[in-house]
This record gives structure tokens, sequence and C-alpha cells, in this order.
């Protein structure tokens, strides 16, 4: 049984090892677009993580800042899903425009 402590962090340290496991484990589904890419987790604990970012917000997911970045202090923050599209939208090109319009689409209709 995990501690009371624990339970309440639960989406917290989701987060964190999402985001180790993205960085460092090569068989992961998604390596290729973060370890692979070089992009590395940097965060020595779970409690410099927490620190650096605190409590997770309802609706918000781990983002970095600056994409080609690594997962550290002052490249990380909690977003919306739409705020990590517009994140990523500078890098796309103009065929990938309409992609990018149509997935916001999407977003602000589930929201």
């Amino acid at each position: 049984m995990r501690s009371k402590a624990y339970q309440k962090l639960q989406r917290e340290h989701n987060s964190y090892h999402s985001a180790i496991t993205r960085c460092e484990n090569y068989k992961a589904d998604n390596f290729k677009y973060y370890g692979g890419r070089g992009i590395k987790f940097k965060f020595k604990s779970f409690d410099e993580f927490y620190l650096e970012l605190g409590l997770r917000p309802r609706g918000k997911t781990l983002d970095r800042i600056n994409n080609n970045g690594h997962y550290e202090k002052g490249n990380v923050r909690w977003s919306t899903r739409k705020e990590q599209i517009y994140n990523r939208s500078s890098s796309l090109s103009k065929r990938g425009k309409s992609a990018f319009k149509h997935a916001l689409q999407n977003i602000e209709k589930q929201q």
C-alpha cells in the first residue's frame, strides 16, 4: 500500500516518471521524440522536480518551454493541451499549419 503522501502527489509522480521514461527508455513508444532527439531528464530527484513545478493543476500536463531543451529547472511548466500546441506551432511548416489548426479545433470542441 502506498503512503498518503504519495497518493496526494500521484499525478505529479506520474508526470515525473513518464518524462523519465520518454527520455531514457529506448523501448518506449515515444522515445524517438524525446531521448532519441537528445532530450534529457535532468532533475536528480522527485523532490527537486516538485520544488520546481509544485502541484499539477487539473487539466494541465508537463511541458517544456523550449521544445528543443531538456527537462530541467527553468524549462518546465504545467500547461494545457492548447498551450502546448501553441508552444510547438513555431516549428511547424506551412503544410503543418493546417494540421495545427485542425488539432486546435478538436481541443476546443472537447472543452
